[in-house]
């Protein structure tokens, strides 16, 4: 007579916390924003270049509770800018928004 082996089927179910819902809930807002941030910046993007004036970018991300440090702005420009433009969808991928 031969013993077979019989896996168990059960499967283990960690159980979530409410700090771990809170954190996904705050990363689907702020994940919100950014698109928010995204469309509006293309609305606005009338040659569809996929870059938007200094003078349009700051003060949209201000309006929508997006406060950045001078060290974040200078950051953001040298690395996504051209011409006092700058690439909106690059630089909104990179800001991290706490709500």
């Amino acid at each position: 007579m031969s013993s077979q082996y019989t896996p168990s089927l059960a499967i283990s179910v960690q159980s979530i916390t409410a700090s771990e819902v809170s954190q996904v809930d705050f990363k689907m807002k702020a994940n919100n924003v950014k698109n928010k941030l995204k469309v509006l910046l293309k609305s606005v993007d009338n040659d569809k270049s996929g870059f938007v004036k200094y003078e349009i970018f700051f003060p949209m991300l201000e309006l929508h509770g997006v406060m950045l440090s001078s060290k974040a702005v200078n950051y953001l420009k040298q690395t996504y800018s051209k011409n006092q433009t700058i690439n909106f969808k690059e630089a909104v991928n990179q800001l991290t928004i706490d709500l």
